[in-house]
């Protein structure tokens, strides 16, 4: 898969988690990155890459902890693989997986109603050539800016 649809994938589930939390998606700390990885065979090259993005919800304080509660609940009940579910004072820690396409998704919610999520893929390799390991500084994706809804497709 190419960066830009793993970059894709990650923005939309982003997007998805952000409309459940009916708040706007907002990057995160840092910017997206393409992290290098090794493959299921042990491979290390270039093409070999993993896609982060980290963002941030703010939901009405009063709302954050049930919302990721029930994110909870809704999860497990359809299928998703948790790793991880910890209550802490004041918030929550979630780190799961997405089975339909095997994102990484973790969500962190904060006594004061932000929640932190950081969305990552599997290992993926870039089909044309080496992958742009790095920050990737693109139009919209800096810390505060909120991340854009894809296009309506054409018909």
């Amino acid at each position: 898969m190419a960066t830009d649809e793993a970059a894709e994938s990650v923005q939309s589930q982003g997007l998805e988690i952000a409309e459940l939390a009916e708040t706007q998606l907002v990057w995160g700390f840092g910017t997206p990155h393409v992290l290098k990885c090794t493959g299921k065979g042990g491979e290390d090259t270039d093409r070999i890459y993993s896609y982060l993005a980290a963002f941030e919800l703010y939901p009405p304080p009063d709302r954050s902890l049930p919302f990721g509660m029930d994110l909870h609940e809704q999860w497990k009940s359809a299928g998703w693989r948790i790793a991880a579910y910890k209550e802490i004072p004041d918030g929550l820690v979630l780190l799961t997986t997405n089975p339909s396409n095997d994102l990484q998704v973790r969500l962190d919610v904060f006594g004061d109603g932000r929640i932190l999520l950081n969305i990552s893929t599997p290992c993926y390799e870039q089909p044309d050539g080496p992958a742009p390991f790095g920050a990737q500084y693109y139009s919209g994706a800096q810390e505060g800016e909120p991340v854009p809804s894809p296009a309506p497709a054409e018909s």
